[in-house]
């Protein structure tokens, strides 16, 4: 049981190449039950660790890489196929490449995998939202306001990032 949350962030990442398939094949039923099951892995991984106490260095690095590819991966297929606005698409790689970025050096600066953080996982969570939402059609006027709620989750989440990032390398 202590494996479980990677195998499941494992599980989840292993999801992107079905789901881009299915979205770029516009088998939207496939695609969004492939999506779903992302989300709802994403979401017992965490609680599983933090409930058995298997959280772990793996862990720390797995889940968030999954979330990233998973998310870059699908809003990608999603602005190829014309679902989903390009401004969402660059606001969720650039969030999340500036975090890993800013990850990459907090890591050399305090010697460990820095843990994520709950406005951070919101923030995951409102991507997963929204790529869903896209994948299931919904109209766009619905999508525009999830996106826009969701931007906020990601600009804050970056700020509260950044903030960590600047106490972590003041001398």
């Amino acid at each position: 049981m202590r494996h479980l949350p990677n195998i499941l962030s494992s599980l989840r990442l292993a999801l992107t190449i079905p789901l881009v398939w299915a979205i770029t094949r516009d088998e939207r039923v496939l695609a969004f039950s492939f999506g779903f099951a992302a989300l709802v892995s994403d979401a017992l991984d965490g609680m599983i660790a933090r409930q058995q106490s298997a959280e772990s260095e793996l862990g720390r690095l797995l889940d968030p890489l999954a979330d990233k590819v998973l998310a870059a991966s699908v809003a990608l297929a999603l602005l190829v196929r014309q679902m989903i606005p390009l401004w969402y698409v660059a606001a969720v790689i650039g969030r999340d490449l500036l975090i890993v970025v800013g990850g990459f050096v907090l890591r050399r600066r305090i010697g460990a995998i820095p843990p994520s953080l709950p406005i951070g996982k919101a923030a995951a969570t409102s991507i997963g939202v929204v790529l869903l939402a896209a994948i299931a059609g919904v109209p766009s006027a619905v999508l525009a306001g999830l996106a826009g709620a969701s931007s906020v989750l990601l600009l804050w989440s970056l700020v509260v990032y950044a903030a960590r990032l600047r106490r972590a390398l003041r001398p």
